[in-house]
């Protein structure tokens, strides 16, 4: 199988300054890595990195609407939707119904609650490595930098 020339014309220095500059795949690659460091550090735990500030901003909140809970997340509903049924088939969250009978609560159980000890304990490891390999500092201004990022983004 030879190498195809078809594409040559494609713009190399457009190319290369994608791969550079592009803030959608630098944040995806170092997302992955980051994301690998702290599923590594859940592990065992019953929770995913994914399932965490789920489990958290329910916790913070006592009962969260569905889709205040997707607001409050960045995440689009369907995406919050898969992650709830998993966190409830688990036991750790269940449902109510709201006085408006069309909103849907979720509410923390007991068994997410027992589940959250660990996890926060795990978290916490995961985040103190990751804080001692690029600076507490660093981390904190970071974690600042990218909220700004997402609120521009998102046009907020």
């Amino acid at each position: 199988m030879g190498v195809s020339t078809q594409y040559m014309d494609v713009d190399e220095p457009a190319c290369r300054e994608m791969m550079t500059t592009c803030a959608c795949e630098a944040l995806r690659r170092t997302s992955r890595a980051v994301s690998s460091q702290y599923q590594d550090a859940l592990a065992g735990t019953g929770v995913r990195p994914a399932q965490l500030p789920i489990l958290v901003a329910v916790r913070l909140a006592g009962r969260f609407p569905v889709t205040a809970l997707a607001e409050r997340l960045g995440l689009d509903r369907t995406t919050l939707t898969r992650n709830l049924a998993v966190l409830g088939a688990a036991g750790m969250v269940a449902f109510e119904d709201d006085d408006d009978r069309r909103v849907r609560l979720v509410v923390l159980t007991d068994a997410g609650r027992d589940a959250l000890e660990p996890a926060l304990r795990s978290w916490r490891q995961a985040q103190a490595r990751v804080a001692d390999g690029f600076g507490p500092e660093r981390l904190q201004a970071l974690v600042a930098e990218l909220a700004a990022f997402d609120q521009a983004v998102r046009g907020h």
